[in-house]
């Protein structure tokens, strides 16, 4: 993960975030709305505080996708790398929903 511009921890910030093949995230949810722009790769993402496959959708190169502030989500880069960035208004931060 890098940052591309801004502060994540006071104003807007914009992330890029790599995922190598086969790295999932578990369910978890952050302070701030963020926007996340699919880059390169198929971007498999889900709501939830359960990491369910089968109900996530794979998103293409391009795709816009909001995530609301305090929504538990959850991501998989199922079939190679996957990167994306990712846009919001910090503070920001990471919480687990399981936890």
């Amino acid at each position: 993960m890098a940052v591309v511009s801004g502060n994540p921890e006071d104003g807007f910030y914009t992330l890029r975030v790599k995922f190598p093949k086969g790295v999932k995230t578990p369910p978890h949810y952050h302070p701030d709305t963020r926007t996340v722009t699919v880059i390169s790769g198929t971007y498999y993402f889900g709501e939830g505080v359960t990491f369910e496959p089968h109900k996530m959708q794979g998103y293409p190169p391009g795709t816009v996708i909001v995530v609301p502030a305090g929504k538990p989500h959850y991501s998989w880069a199922q079939d190679g790398e996957v990167i994306i960035h990712e846009a919001g208004i910090g503070p920001t931060g990471v919480t687990l929903a399981n936890h």
